[in-house]
């Protein structure tokens, strides 16, 4: 258990675990923002290669 003998122990455990928050919150909000923009969505489209066109001559 994290000891709260103090005042300034239960401030410093809050400020740390506000700052925890914020950090996954922003990084959290930066992934929802990556996966909805065009670039994520033309990463994960499949790469469509053209056919092989075989001449007239080879086949």
């Amino acid at each position: 258990m994290i000891p709260f003998h103090t005042l300034a122990e239960r401030h410093l455990v809050y400020v740390y675990c506000s700052v925890w928050i914020l950090q996954f919150g922003y990084a959290a909000r930066l992934a929802v923002q990556w996966r909805r923009s065009s670039l994520w969505k033309k990463a994960t489209e499949p790469v469509h290669t053209p056919d092989s066109v075989v001449p007239r001559s080879h086949a």
